[in-house]
Protein backbone atom coordinates (compact mmCIF):
# COMPACT_ATOMS: atom_id res chain seq x y z
CA UNK A 1 0.00 0.00 0.00
CA UNK A 2 1.38 3.42 -0.87
CA UNK A 3 1.81 6.04 1.82
CA UNK A 4 -1.01 8.51 2.35
CA UNK A 5 -0.93 11.86 4.12
CA UNK A 6 -4.19 11.95 6.13
CA UNK A 7 -4.45 15.22 8.04
CA UNK A 8 -7.64 14.28 9.96
CA UNK A 9 -6.59 10.80 11.01
CA UNK A 10 -5.38 9.72 14.45
CA UNK A 11 -2.33 7.46 14.74
CA UNK A 12 -0.70 5.85 17.80
CA UNK A 13 2.78 7.38 17.50
CA UNK A 14 3.50 11.09 17.62
CA UNK A 15 6.83 12.87 17.48
CA UNK A 16 8.41 16.25 16.79
CA UNK A 17 11.62 16.53 14.79
CA UNK A 18 14.11 19.35 15.15
CA UNK A 19 15.82 19.64 11.79
CA UNK A 20 18.64 21.58 10.15
CA UNK A 21 19.57 21.94 6.51
CA UNK A 22 21.75 23.67 4.00
CA UNK A 23 19.22 25.70 2.06
CA UNK A 24 21.60 26.49 -0.79
CA UNK A 25 20.81 23.06 -2.22
CA UNK A 26 17.04 23.68 -2.32
CA UNK A 27 14.30 25.90 -3.71
CA UNK A 28 13.00 26.52 -0.20
CA UNK A 29 10.90 24.38 2.13
CA UNK A 30 7.59 23.98 0.28
CA UNK A 31 7.11 21.29 -2.35
CA UNK A 32 7.32 22.52 -5.94
CA UNK A 33 7.16 20.67 -9.23
CA UNK A 34 10.44 19.57 -10.81
CA UNK A 35 12.80 21.29 -8.34
CA UNK A 36 14.36 20.00 -5.09
CA UNK A 37 12.79 21.23 -1.84
CA UNK A 38 13.32 20.27 1.79
CA UNK A 39 9.69 19.32 2.28
CA UNK A 40 10.01 17.14 -0.79
CA UNK A 41 12.89 15.24 0.83
CA UNK A 42 10.81 14.52 3.93
CA UNK A 43 7.74 13.55 1.92
CA UNK A 44 9.90 11.11 -0.01
CA UNK A 45 11.20 9.30 3.07
CA UNK A 46 7.88 9.44 4.95
CA UNK A 47 6.14 7.87 1.96
CA UNK A 48 8.79 5.18 1.94
CA UNK A 49 8.80 4.41 5.67
CA UNK A 50 5.20 5.03 6.78
CA UNK A 51 1.99 3.56 5.40
CA UNK A 52 -0.13 6.48 6.60
CA UNK A 53 0.76 9.70 8.38
CA UNK A 54 -0.08 13.33 8.98
CA UNK A 55 2.42 16.11 9.57
CA UNK A 56 3.00 19.84 9.80
CA UNK A 57 6.00 22.17 9.84
CA UNK A 58 6.68 25.49 11.57
CA UNK A 59 8.44 27.87 9.22
CA UNK A 60 8.54 27.94 5.43
CA UNK A 61 11.97 29.03 4.28
CA UNK A 62 12.48 30.27 0.74
CA UNK A 63 15.20 29.45 -1.76
CA UNK A 64 18.71 29.64 -0.34
CA UNK A 65 17.62 30.14 3.29
CA UNK A 66 19.03 27.71 5.86
CA UNK A 67 17.62 26.20 9.04
CA UNK A 68 19.21 25.30 12.33
CA UNK A 69 16.14 24.55 14.46
CA UNK A 70 13.02 24.09 12.34
CA UNK A 71 10.29 21.88 13.80
CA UNK A 72 8.29 19.16 12.03
CA UNK A 73 5.52 17.25 13.81
CA UNK A 74 4.41 13.80 12.66
CA UNK A 75 1.68 11.35 13.61
CA UNK A 76 1.86 7.80 12.25
CA UNK A 77 2.01 4.10 13.07
CA UNK A 78 5.75 4.19 13.59
CA UNK A 79 6.90 0.55 13.48
CA UNK A 80 10.44 1.78 14.12
CA UNK A 81 11.98 1.63 17.63
CA UNK A 82 11.97 5.13 19.10
CA UNK A 83 15.69 4.95 19.92
CA UNK A 84 16.49 4.24 16.28
CA UNK A 85 14.16 6.80 14.69
CA UNK A 86 16.72 9.59 14.24
CA UNK A 87 19.37 7.31 12.76
CA UNK A 88 16.88 5.59 10.42
CA UNK A 89 15.52 8.90 9.11
CA UNK A 90 18.98 10.42 8.73
CA UNK A 91 20.14 7.36 6.82
CA UNK A 92 17.46 8.09 4.23
CA UNK A 93 18.04 11.85 4.05
CA UNK A 94 20.69 13.55 1.88
CA UNK A 95 23.73 15.02 3.59
CA UNK A 96 22.35 18.56 3.25
CA UNK A 97 19.50 17.72 5.65
CA UNK A 98 19.87 16.36 9.19
CA UNK A 99 17.57 15.62 12.11
CA UNK A 100 19.14 17.01 15.28
CA UNK A 101 16.72 15.53 17.80
CA UNK A 102 13.30 13.94 18.26
CA UNK A 103 10.73 14.50 21.01
CA UNK A 104 7.69 12.38 21.79
CA UNK A 105 4.87 14.59 23.17
CA UNK A 106 2.35 11.77 23.58
CA UNK A 107 -0.33 13.24 21.31
CA UNK A 108 -0.19 14.93 17.95
CA UNK A 109 0.76 18.61 17.94
CA UNK A 110 0.09 20.64 14.82
CA UNK A 111 3.38 22.48 15.12
CA UNK A 112 2.52 25.14 12.54
CA UNK A 113 -0.45 26.31 14.58
CA UNK A 114 1.02 25.53 18.02
CA UNK A 115 4.34 27.33 17.60
CA UNK A 116 4.48 30.35 19.93
CA UNK A 117 7.56 31.97 18.41
CA UNK A 118 10.07 31.69 15.60
CA UNK A 119 13.58 33.12 15.64
CA UNK A 120 15.73 33.93 12.63
CA UNK A 121 19.39 34.89 12.58
CA UNK A 122 20.90 36.88 9.75
CA UNK A 123 24.69 36.62 9.41
CA UNK A 124 26.55 39.44 7.67
CA UNK A 125 30.28 39.60 6.98
CA UNK A 126 32.40 42.51 5.77
CA UNK A 127 32.74 42.43 1.99
CA UNK A 128 36.44 43.20 2.43
CA UNK A 129 36.87 39.67 3.76
CA UNK A 130 34.81 37.91 1.09
CA UNK A 131 35.38 34.17 1.04
CA UNK A 132 34.19 31.92 -1.80
CA UNK A 133 33.77 29.14 0.77
CA UNK A 134 31.25 31.15 2.80
CA UNK A 135 29.40 32.93 -0.01
CA UNK A 136 26.31 30.70 0.33
CA UNK A 137 26.19 31.04 4.13
CA UNK A 138 26.79 34.75 4.72
CA UNK A 139 25.49 37.97 3.23
CA UNK A 140 28.43 40.25 2.41
CA UNK A 141 28.12 43.94 3.25
CA UNK A 142 30.54 46.86 2.94
CA UNK A 143 30.94 47.61 6.65
CA UNK A 144 32.51 50.99 5.87
CA UNK A 145 29.17 52.17 4.50
CA UNK A 146 26.91 50.92 7.30
CA UNK A 147 26.18 52.91 10.45
CA UNK A 148 25.52 50.02 12.82
CA UNK A 149 24.35 52.31 15.61
CA UNK A 150 21.72 53.71 13.26
CA UNK A 151 20.82 50.19 12.12
CA UNK A 152 20.22 49.15 15.74
CA UNK A 153 18.23 52.29 16.48
CA UNK A 154 16.02 51.86 13.41
CA UNK A 155 15.42 48.18 14.20
CA UNK A 156 13.37 49.27 17.23
CA UNK A 157 10.67 50.58 14.89
CA UNK A 158 9.76 46.99 14.14
CA UNK A 159 9.23 45.89 17.74
CA UNK A 160 5.65 45.19 18.76
CA UNK A 161 2.59 44.46 16.65
CA UNK A 162 2.41 45.93 13.14
CA UNK A 163 0.88 45.32 9.74
CA UNK A 164 3.86 44.07 7.74
CA UNK A 165 2.20 44.21 4.31
CA UNK A 166 4.98 46.37 2.88
CA UNK A 167 7.65 44.18 4.43
CA UNK A 168 6.43 40.97 2.84
CA UNK A 169 6.05 39.58 -0.65
CA UNK A 170 2.58 39.17 -2.11
CA UNK A 171 0.84 35.92 -1.19
CA UNK A 172 -2.85 35.74 -2.21
CA UNK A 173 -3.43 32.96 0.34
CA UNK A 174 -2.59 35.32 3.23
CA UNK A 175 -5.16 37.91 4.32
CA UNK A 176 -3.78 38.86 7.74
CA UNK A 177 -0.43 40.66 7.62
CA UNK A 178 -0.28 41.59 11.31
CA UNK A 179 2.60 40.03 13.22
CA UNK A 180 4.25 40.79 16.56
CA UNK A 181 8.03 41.08 16.83
CA UNK A 182 9.09 40.50 20.44
CA UNK A 183 12.87 40.85 20.11
CA UNK A 184 15.36 42.34 17.67
CA UNK A 185 19.01 42.10 18.70
CA UNK A 186 22.26 43.04 16.97
CA UNK A 187 25.80 41.85 17.68
CA UNK A 188 28.57 43.59 15.78
CA UNK A 189 32.20 42.52 15.83
CA UNK A 190 35.11 43.67 13.72
CA UNK A 191 34.24 41.87 10.49
CA UNK A 192 30.95 40.17 11.25
CA UNK A 193 27.45 41.09 12.39
CA UNK A 194 24.55 38.90 13.52
CA UNK A 195 20.98 40.21 13.67
CA UNK A 196 18.45 38.07 15.55
CA UNK A 197 14.72 38.62 15.22
CA UNK A 198 11.92 36.81 17.08
CA UNK A 199 8.20 37.01 16.31
CA UNK A 200 4.99 35.05 16.73
CA UNK A 201 5.11 34.42 13.00
CA UNK A 202 6.64 35.67 9.76
CA UNK A 203 5.28 36.44 6.32
CA UNK A 204 6.91 35.41 3.06
CA UNK A 205 10.19 37.34 2.63
CA UNK A 206 9.42 39.39 5.75
CA UNK A 207 12.82 38.97 7.41
CA UNK A 208 14.73 39.56 4.18
CA UNK A 209 12.74 42.72 3.43
CA UNK A 210 13.27 44.06 6.95
CA UNK A 211 17.02 43.36 6.82
CA UNK A 212 17.51 44.70 3.30
CA UNK A 213 15.60 47.90 4.02
CA UNK A 214 17.44 48.45 7.32
CA UNK A 215 20.78 48.04 5.56
CA UNK A 216 19.70 50.51 2.89
CA UNK A 217 18.68 53.12 5.48
CA UNK A 218 21.74 52.55 7.67
CA UNK A 219 24.04 53.02 4.67
CA UNK A 220 22.43 56.30 3.60
CA UNK A 221 20.63 55.00 0.52
CA UNK A 222 17.18 55.53 2.08
CA UNK A 223 15.78 58.07 4.49
CA UNK A 224 15.29 56.59 7.99
CA UNK A 225 11.93 58.36 8.12
CA UNK A 226 10.83 56.60 4.95
CA UNK A 227 11.65 53.24 6.53
CA UNK A 228 9.18 54.02 9.32
CA UNK A 229 6.63 55.35 6.81
CA UNK A 230 6.74 52.05 4.94
CA UNK A 231 5.86 50.25 8.16
CA UNK A 232 2.94 52.48 9.14
CA UNK A 233 1.53 53.29 5.70
CA UNK A 234 -1.89 51.96 4.68
CA UNK A 235 -0.80 52.31 1.06
CA UNK A 236 0.81 49.23 -0.49
CA UNK A 237 4.44 50.06 -1.25
CA UNK A 238 6.10 46.65 -1.29
CA UNK A 239 8.23 47.71 -4.23
CA UNK A 240 9.92 50.34 -2.05
CA UNK A 241 11.37 47.85 0.42
CA UNK A 242 14.67 46.10 -0.29
CA UNK A 243 14.98 42.30 -0.25
CA UNK A 244 18.27 41.12 1.27
CA UNK A 245 20.11 38.10 -0.12
CA UNK A 246 18.99 34.77 1.39
CA UNK A 247 22.45 33.33 1.98
CA UNK A 248 23.02 34.62 5.51
CA UNK A 249 19.53 33.84 6.79
CA UNK A 250 18.84 30.93 9.13
CA UNK A 251 15.63 29.74 10.77
CA UNK A 252 17.28 29.38 14.15
CA UNK A 253 14.64 28.26 16.63
CA UNK A 254 10.95 27.44 16.95
CA UNK A 255 9.20 27.39 20.32
CA UNK A 256 5.90 25.78 21.21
Amino acid sequence: MSAINLMNSVFPDNFILTIEYDGSAYYGWGIQNDVPTVQGEFARIFNKLFTEYKWSAAGRTDRGVHARGQKVSVSTDLRIPEKKLVSVLNDHLPDAVRIRRVDFPGSYIDIRRSATFRTYRFFMDDAAGFSPFKRLYRTYVDFNKVDWNLFESLSRYFLGEHDFTNYSSNNPAVSNHVRKISAFDLQVRRRTCVAEITANGFLYNMVRRIMGTLLSAASGAMSPLFLEELLDSKEEMRNKTIVADPYGLYLWEVGY
